[in-house]
């Protein structure tokens, strides 16, 4: 724990001893718990155990988008080998026409989007029996037609069905990266730590800028990856550079935001980032993520618990949200 104050801003120390929530008029505060290990991608970004008592937030953010439990998801085929991932299957084949699909290759650099062009081949097909075409749509020959294995695409979720996906661990979290982002999206990143997971949105967006509150880990993730964008930032107490920030995504594409805050954080920890980065929402109606990804064992816990559909989307996320904040 002493390491850990030693890295936080002291702004951000001195109002959680003042028990200030940060979020705008109206907002109500949460319990403040959680430990950091110091491990995960987002470490450093909210308070230590012992950090001041609640109430809950008003509502839930993000009121238009299906808030979903990966766990809660059925197995699917995917990764580079096409084995059984859990929680994959909403990003599994089958595949329909028109669809957009990340090719996952051996290395994530090579990574890239394409447009499925019809079903699978039948037997009749000979050798193409079982592959699917596909149109690249970020690589130099972009425009022409590859043959693939459906078993090693991945879905991306459209942005006409915005969702907040819930998970716990940081492979899943990373895949996520490696997968529904294109060269079409802008990517914040929230609880950038020194910058793993940065480094993959980056090969991937358009652009992607990774946020702290640990100025010590800004440092020393902009001396690990020179070639990623990173920001000093307590959006708690500075609102207007967040939303300046957000503007200026929105601008260069699709918006999309990642989460880890880390993942041992207490879920009320991890829902007042949410309900700040929700009210940027509210403030630019306009400017609307298309997707947000959020790591956090508690939180993906609580999740997984409630009532889902079988696509893992929880059914009354309001009740949901009222009892995890």
């Amino acid at each position: 724990r002493q390491r850990l104050h030693h890295r936080l801003k002291p702004s951000w120390l001195k109002h959680l001893a003042r028990g200030e929530s940060g979020l705008p008029p109206g907002g109500r505060r949460v319990p403040c718990a959680g430990e950091c290990d110091g491990s995960s991608d987002g470490a450093g970004m909210v308070s230590a155990q012992g950090g001041p008592m609640m109430e809950p937030l008003p509502s839930r953010p993000f009121p238009g988008f299906r808030w979903t439990s990966l766990a809660r998801c059925g197995t699917g085929t995917g990764g580079r080998r096409g084995e059984q991932i859990h929680g994959w299957a909403p990003f599994s084949e089958p595949f329909l026409k028109g669809e957009i699909v990340c090719l996952e290759r051996k290395a994530n650099a090579q990574n890239y989007h394409a447009e499925v062009m019809g079903p699978v081949f039948g037997p009749e097909s000979g050798a193409l029996a079982g592959m699917q075409a596909v149109r690249p749509l970020e690589v130099d020959d972009a425009g022409s037609t590859a043959i693939v294995e459906p078993r090693k695409m991945a879905r991306v979720l459209p942005p006409t069905d915005p969702r907040v996906l819930l998970m716990a661990d940081t492979t899943s979290f990373r895949r996520m990266a490696k997968t529904q982002v294109g060269l079409g999206d802008a990517v914040l990143e929230i609880g950038c730590a020194l910058g793993a997971c940065t480094r993959i949105l980056e090969r991937r967006a358009g652009i992607a800028v990774g946020v702290d509150l640990s100025e010590d880990l800004v440092l020393q993730a902009r001396r690990l990856q020179p070639q990623c964008r990173f920001e000093w930032m307590d959006f708690f107490e500075e609102p207007a550079r967040l939303d300046a920030l957000w503007s200026e995504l929105c601008g260069r594409g699709r918006l999309k935001i990642f989460v880890d805050i880390g993942g041992d954080r207490a879920a009320a920890d991890v829902c007042r980032v949410l309900a700040a980065l929700g009210g940027v929402a509210v403030r630019r109606p306009t400017e609307r993520p298309a997707l947000v990804v959020v790591k956090s064992r508690e939180l993906a816990a609580a999740a997984e618990a409630a009532a889902c559909d079988k696509n893992g989307v929880l059914v009354a996320p309001d009740k949901w949200w009222a009892q995890v904040a």
